[in-house]
């Protein structure tokens, strides 16, 4: 049976084309699958829902969609770039070259940085037009990674009278 992880903060938003040009970044959900590609058939693939925001203080929203990766040879060089521009850290250092990374969920989500975002013509509809991301920019000012509040802990609230 199929289920599917509830989101209050979910909000329906009417589809925006943006503007080409450089804007902030963060992860905001990760998954992982296999590719279907004819290159890369059975390789994984990450497939990261990445919101786009027109301020740096990441409060104004402009778009969000989903930018896959996929773990092959020919496309390692990708994820070497997204990870120098999203800051992304390995035991709080950068990684050393030809240092192995794990990217899981929990190493990924939250990551910001900066893309360079244009649009192009649908491959079946050529009337139709999607924004992607050009370039992970590496050159521009490091943004810290959102780290959500903890949820605060309560201690359980003691009774005089004993349950059994």
């Amino acid at each position: 049976m199929p289920s599917v992880k509830f989101d209050s903060k979910a909000e329906f938003t009417q589809f925006e084309m943006l503007p080409d040009g450089d804007y902030p970044f963060e992860i905001v959900a990760v998954d992982f699958a296999l590719s279907t590609g004819n290159k890369t058939n059975g390789s994984e693939t990450m497939e990261c829902k990445v919101a786009f925001f027109r301020d740096k203080a990441f409060e104004k929203k402009a778009a969000q969609w989903t930018e896959t990766f996929i773990f092959h040879p020919s496309t390692e060089w990708k994820l070497s770039v997204f990870t120098k521009c999203a800051n992304m850290l390995v035991n709080g250092k950068v990684p050393a070259d030809g240092e192995e990374i794990e990217y899981t969920e929990a190493t990924v989500k939250g990551l910001r940085g900066w893309a360079s975002v244009r649009n192009k013509a649908g491959t079946q509809d050529k009337e139709k037009r999607f924004n992607y991301v050009a370039a992970w920019i590496t050159n521009k000012e490091k943004l810290p990674r959102n780290t959500p509040a903890p949820i605060p802990f309560s201690e359980p609230v003691k009774s005089e009278e004993e349950p059994w």
